[in-house]
């Protein structure tokens, strides 16, 4: 997110002709994709960013793997006991 705020190329890419939103591969699209409400469980390290992927996977309408998406939460929770919502995120896991 840096990146884009900074006012990075979003258009370059690598040598293999892959655009740099997609990865070195060019396969980080969809749930791998660096914006995904998935990717940004997986990223969580403050209130701020638990906020933000809450309201992502609230709003997503992609099928999300339920085991991934639960495994993700339970060591979110497990890192981040103090503020961690295991409301809101037992809400989250009723509507996959």
């Amino acid at each position: 997110m840096f990146l884009l705020t900074s006012g990075a190329d979003q258009t370059l890419t690598n040598a293999d002709g892959h655009p740099a939103m997609l990865g070195i591969d060019g396969k980080k699209s969809g749930v791998e994709a660096w914006d995904h409400a998935m990717q940004k469980l997986k990223a969580v390290r403050d209130e701020a960013s638990m906020e933000d992927a809450f309201a992502a996977l609230e709003a997503c309408t992609d099928e999300l793997d339920k085991g991934m998406l639960g495994m993700t939460g339970m060591k979110k929770k497990k890192q981040y006991k103090e503020w961690w919502d295991v409301k809101r995120f037992t809400e989250i896991m009723s509507k996959f």
